[in-house]
């Protein structure tokens, strides 16, 4: 990545991970101001999807390796519980925790989360990943 993009990018991420991301959870909010103020606190499973994208990129990039290590760990173990469809696979569109039991919990295709990427840069071995789910 050319070092200008390289820049702006860590800069973003960081901003991301300042304003939004809660540690607790393990999970990124949707969307906030130029000032750090939260306009929409919730997650949503595309923002998760790309931070995990990102956590992998990073640590592969052995860009603080423990630090997205930790992200990665926190947020695949908020997806899995709040976002898999365990029973037919794939990304429901909503939190399983914020939706009503009359609510069609949809299954996306568009954010398959890059399971066999991780295989493939070997991440999942030296972060001692060893989620019993496929994507």
């Amino acid at each position: 990545m050319d070092s200008h993009f390289r820049v702006v990018a860590d800069r973003l991420y960081t901003y991301a991970m300042k304003t939004g991301w809660n540690d607790q959870v393990g999970s990124l909010a949707a969307r906030s101001d130029y000032d750090g103020k939260l306009i929409v606190p919730d997650p949503v499973w595309w923002a998760q999807a790309e931070l995990m994208r990102l956590a992998v990129y990073s640590a592969s990039k052995n860009d603080d390796f423990d630090y997205n290590a930790s992200i990665l760990s926190k947020s695949m173990a908020y997806v899995v519980n709040e976002y898999v469809d365990q029973f037919n696979g794939g990304w429901l569109n909503k939190p399983q925790s914020k939706r009503s039991r009359k609510q069609l919990n949809k299954v996306i295709g568009y954010h398959a989360a890059a399971y066999s990427a991780l295989q493939d840069l070997g991440v999942i071995e030296r972060m001692s990943l060893s989620p019993n789910f496929s994507l």
